[in-house]
């Protein structure tokens, strides 16, 4: 860099200064040198007297035009000094004493990492290519370093309007950063201070959500000296991640701190919900039928002219995953009556067939249940980064619910005989068919185990597509939270027990195995609801990286665990969560 000098006549004070031709500069460094101690000046005056012109030209410095008397021994000194080879300077100093302020012209410079003022401007970087922030400044202010805007996201909204940089006060900013055009924050001001430049970090903690993201950026930016620190996570499966930049091209992070927070346990799958009955309800058992002398010549007795009723419960409500539905063992068939059936003499009359319960079923005994899925647990410690947000989707899935078990069949009603023929007529005892069962209830459906949740991540940045590089950095990860076991399906209910048949009545002799009413079928079992699937661990993560490879230099990782696999009810427990400091994946 150029360097710029101010000279400052003392010729007609005879001081002795000119001898070291005085001058301030901003050095290399951009930083001004410091004087001359001005204690040595005399002496460097002094230094000079052998080459001091004659007493006789009364000229101290050459050109100062005030009078110079030989027996000033310090006026002769600075004269001495006019004629000294470090007094050359002085020599034009004029008589009265001038204070021209250095001449910096403005060169280009960019924020660095030892604080240099490269073109004098009393700062760190350009002021004029920045707009300032800080906590105490207000988003109505111009964004100067007097008058600083009061949050990060204005301060980009301006600099990206007018093609500038954010300088950012060291301090705490609650507040979620987005950047979609080329514009740079820099941290480490102290605004208290002049804006000068010092070795902290800005830092933002927004609370919730990821600090910084950077997105659709084509052209270069840099993020310099910040603290990039996600909040906790609180609720189940919520993942901690410190930064993310999708689709852009060449960020520069430097000098930053990524700090992710342990993530959230996942949820623990729910066991599914117990009946409160364990067995559906007996069907009805069938009416008995009454013994009785029934002729035909004389008057019949009042029970030869009913019938034994088949078993008919009630209808009942069954509650299970599928919701309520109408549930009720086949009804059982009345018994025969054949004086009421006017049979001929020696005949046989069936019994009424036992009905379907309903729902319907074909078979005698109901079908029981078939056999429910269980969830799949989870293989997988990572989940998904959509639009570069780490989420926990390497959950179990949910069992599948019971069938339920088809209600038993109405057993038949029982048959009746009528006497044979006397002298032309039919009589003589008779036997009355019993009622048939009514079939046992289907069971309900057990309700399934719901899914473990995924443990939540914990991840410093996230890069997808875009050319990043890394540079003294240092990314801080906490621990993977762990998976949420697998919730375990709840049994279904058995199906109920028939309804026997009634017997049937056995008055004079005329009794057959054909006259006993028939037991319902037994109702079908419903089967268990399937068990929930385990969820996986969180992963702990420094750069998770979909694309091209990051450029990293002097950095430094701290990272925590991964989290545990939940376990489940059947099979193996579900995977642990991907641990790396650099990790490559696919979308």
């Amino acid at each position: 860099m150029k360097r710029f000098v101010r000279t400052i006549g003392l010729g007609s004070l005879g001081l002795g200064l000119s001898a070291l031709g005085l001058f301030a500069a901003c050095s290399g460094d951009g930083q001004k040198s410091k004087q001359q101690d001005p204690e040595n000046l005399g002496a460097a005056g002094v230094a000079g007297a052998e080459f001091a012109p004659p007493p006789e030209t009364h000229n101290a410095g050459g050109s100062g035009g005030t009078e110079a008397h030989s027996d000033d021994a310090l006026s002769n000194a600075g004269a001495a000094g006019a004629a000294g080879a470090a007094g050359a300077a002085g020599a034009a100093g004029a008589g009265a004493l001038e204070d021209l302020e250095p001449e910096c012209v403005p060169t280009e410079d960019e924020p660095d990492g030892d604080f240099s003022d490269t073109n004098c401007d009393g700062i760190d970087g350009d002021a004029s290519h920045a707009v300032f922030v800080a906590n105490q400044g207000s988003d109505e202010a111009a964004g100067t370093m007097d008058e600083p805007v009061q949050t990060l996201q204005h301060a980009i909204e301006l600099a990206s309007g007018e093609g500038k940089d954010v300088y950012i006060c060291n301090g705490t900013y609650v507040e979620n950063v987005v950047i979609e055009y080329a514009v740079g924050l820099y941290g480490g001001y102290d605004c208290e201070n002049g804006w000068r430049r010092i070795t902290d970090r800005a830092s933002i903690e927004p609370d919730d959500g990821v600090p910084l993201s950077i997105i659709g950026v084509a052209n270069a930016l840099v993020v310099d000296r910040l603290a990039l620190r996600a909040p906790p996570s609180e609720t189940a499966s919520e993942s901690s991640q410190a930064a993310r930049v999708v689709n852009s091209n060449s960020v520069h992070f430097s000098r930053v701190e990524l700090r992710a927070q342990a993530g959230a346990p996942g949820k623990q799958g729910s066991d599914g919900e117990v009946h409160e009955v364990s067995q559906a309800r007996a069907g009805a058992d069938g009416d008995e039928a009454q013994l009785a002398r029934c002729q035909t010549r004389y008057t019949l007795a009042s029970a030869c002219q009913e019938a034994a009723y088949g078993g008919a419960g009630f209808t009942l409500e069954c509650v299970d995953p599928y919701g309520v539905y109408q549930n009720r063992g086949g009804r059982g068939g009345d018994g025969a009556n054949a004086w009421l059936s006017e049979a001929s003499c020696g005949d046989t009359v069936d019994g009424e067939t036992g009905q379907p319960g309903s729902p319907e079923t074909s078979s005698h005994d109901g079908r029981n249940g078939a056999a429910a899925k269980d969830g799949v647990t989870s293989v997988s410690g990572f989940g998904s980064i959509p639009e570069g947000v780490y989420q926990a989707t390497n959950a179990g899935t949910n069992g599948d619910p019971g069938q339920r078990g088809l209600p038993g069949r109405g057993g038949s009603g029982g048959n009746s005989i009528m006497p044979f023929t006397n002298q032309g007529f039919c009589e003589g005892d008779f036997s009355r068919g019993g009622g048939g069962g009514q079939g046992g209830y289907g069971g309900c459906a057990g309700f399934p185990g719901t899914a473990g949740g995924a443990g939540g991540g914990s991840i410093g940045l996230v890069v997808i597509n875009s050319q990043v590089e890394v540079n003294w950095s240092t990314i801080i990860t906490g621990n993977g939270g762990d998976g949420g076991r697998g919730g375990k399906g709840s049994l279904g209910q058995k199906g109920g027990e028939p309804g026997t048949g009634g017997d049937g009545s056995t008055a004079g002799g005329n009794q057959s195995s054909t006259n006993q009413g028939q037991d319902g079928g037994r109702g079908g079992d419903g089967s268990p609801g399937g068990h929930g699937g385990a969820g996986a661990g969180g992963p702990s993560i420094g750069i998770v990286v979909v694309g091209d490879d990051p450029v990293l230099n002097d950095c430094t990782f701290n990272l925590g665990q991964p989290g545990r696999g939940g376990s489940a009810v059947a099979g193996a427990q579900a995977a642990d969560g991907k641990h790396a400091q650099v990790d490559w994946t696919t979308l």
